[in-house]
């Protein structure tokens, strides 16, 4: 039953975490009126466009994993990495507790909750963004293989 309810709370906590293209539009009302109607059903459906500025893609794509800058003799250039898990099984939960005795004293309780994936998996760029005097010069889209 314990087990159940924080199962629960932490699945809340989680989904409450959750950031998605809505959410941040939401949270920038100035930025989405002043926008297109194009540019904002883009951004609400998690897409860019070449012409962008950072902070429309921070709204449509949330905050990048990586940021890499360039230099390059045409100027430097500014790179948005995205990654996403691929290979990850289900997750796991498990739920520990402990109890020790102190010196005479009390007792002490002690208690966990860890979450760990279900097999091997690995990371790697999913987009890449490309901006050149703070606007989208390029979007770089990996493909499944």
């Amino acid at each position: 039953m314990k087990a159940k309810i924080l199962f629960s709370l932490t699945a809340l906590f989680l989904l409450a975490a959750c950031s998605t293209p809505q959410t941040r539009a939401q949270r920038n009302p100035e930025l989405m009126e002043s926008l297109s109607s194009a540019e904002r059903a883009l951004i609400e459906a998690g897409e860019i466009d070449l012409g962008f500025n950072e902070e429309m893609v921070e709204v449509a794509l949330g905050r990048p994993d990586r940021i890499y800058r360039e230099r390059r003799a045409e100027g430097e250039r500014v790179v948005w990495a995205y990654q996403e898990a691929r290979g990850f099984g289900q997750p796991r939960f498990s739920v520990g507790v402990g109890t020790t005795v102190g010196s005479g004293r009390g007792t002490a309780y002690g208690g966990g909750v860890s979450v760990g994936t279900g097999g091997a998996g690995r990371v790697v760029e999913r987009d890449r963004v490309v901006f050149a005097d703070g606007l989208v010069t390029a979007i770089e889209r990996a493909e499944r293989p």
